[in-house]
């Protein structure tokens, strides 16, 4: 018998492990659907294919960085005008390859932050990168090659000028990644991810399904217990009184009624 009982309680301790792990995947899928819903407007927004876009991008961080990841900075790139095209994010993934590991950032760490950095001409962020930037010069010399002033350029200029300063201080990529631990440690995270994403959109309908099923339980019992608190206030208001009326009476009855059937146990309790 007690091997019996174990086996149930390990039998069920796994189907929660599972179901958990089903649940964890699920939601993956679920973000990388949001993500990638806004990549796709924003490179069709850009003239791009997001298609073509996205495989630039694990072209170049070879498998170091998941789809989810990737997709996230290229958005943020596109909406702070640092880059919208598969070449342009290749060569920051480049950049950040060479910056992630001279400073000891994973590359998802050091393309994000190469990203934000850039977007919003922070020289503090780029310096978590071990890039200093002279903003104004930088902005000065890129402004002198247009034949036009720094305060004249536009967001995306600007944004270009520091890029060109950033890649000025930046050695050339030798294109491959390494072959250490690090390395291999990040592109194993990296499949995780997206095999996580995958198996979860395979689930994602019947998570959902339970998952609102579950919402519509909750709230037609949160809309019970609600009622039954209105019941109790009102024949705590009627009690108050030192004296109930006789018009009082049956409304009191019927509340008296209504709280005895919340509270009482159903037949089959009574019978147990």
């Amino acid at each position: 018998t007690v091997r019996r009982l174990l086996g149930l309680g390990g039998v069920t301790a796994g189907v929660m492990l599972l179901g958990n792990a089903i649940g964890d995947m699920a939601t993956q899928a679920g973000q990388l659907e949001l993500v990638r819903t806004s990549f796709d407007g924003l490179a069709g927004a850009a003239g791009q294919s997001s298609d073509a876009m996205l495989a630039a991008m694990r072209s170049a961080s070879q498998g170091m960085v998941s789809d989810y990841d990737l997709i996230l900075s290229a958005n943020k790139a596109m909406m702070l005008d640092v880059a919208d095209t598969g070449e342009e994010l290749a060569s920051l993934l480049e950049i950040a390859r060479t910056r992630g590991a001279a400073m000891g950032l994973s590359l998802t760490q050091a393309f994000g932050d190469l990203v934000t950095g850039l977007g919003r001409e922070s020289a503090l962020i780029l310096d978590n990168l071990g890039i200093t930037v002279d903003t104004e010069a930088a902005l000065g010399a890129y402004a002198k090659t247009l034949g036009t002033t720094a305060d004249a350029l536009d967001s995306a200029q600007r944004k270009q000028a520091l890029l060109n300063a950033v890649m000025a201080q930046t050695p050339a990529s030798s294109g491959a990644a390494g072959s250490g631990v690090a390395t291999a440690q990040q592109q194993a995270e990296a499949a995780k991810a997206n095999a996580g994403a995958a198996v979860g959109g395979f689930f994602a309908p019947i998570v959902r399904d339970f998952a609102q099923g579950t919402a519509d339980l909750v709230n037609a019992l949160s809309g019970k217990f609600d009622e039954f608190a209105v019941q109790i206030r009102e024949v705590g208001d009627l009690l108050a009184g030192e004296t109930i009326s006789a018009n009082m009476e049956p409304r009191f009855t019927e509340l008296a009624s209504a709280c005895l059937l919340y509270t009482s146990p159903s037949p089959r309790d009574r019978t147990r």
